[in-house]
């Protein structure tokens, strides 16, 4: 029983260390007057996610997230509409947490 718990314990301890990038969309976006599609709101997160590892290439969590690109860990939240998005933008900043918005 040793070894299996010692296994367990270290790949909690890897998955704690994941990375993790968060994507938040706004839900506003989805009804009037906007009415943006599925696929119009799946581009909007690649186009941050774009623009945020860009800018973001030579911070030494970027380059550690994107080494195993076949195990990134992404989530995907939503924001009532754009103030709730602002909030959320200036709650990172206050905490030193980098991020884009688009």
């Amino acid at each position: 029983a040793g070894m299996a718990e010692e296994a367990a314990s270290d790949a909690v301890e890897d998955y704690e260390k994941r990375l993790v990038m968060y994507v938040v969309l706004r839900k506003d976006l989805l009804k009037d007057p906007w009415k943006f599609n599925l696929g119009a709101m799946v581009a909007q997160g690649c186009h941050v996610v774009s623009k945020t590892v860009w800018e973001l290439r030579e911070e030494p969590n970027v380059q550690d997230y994107m080494k195993d690109m076949d195990n990134m860990h992404k989530v995907t939240l939503g924001a009532a509409d754009e103030g709730e998005l602002a909030a959320i933008a200036q709650s990172l900043e206050e905490n030193g947490i980098k991020h884009r918005v688009w």
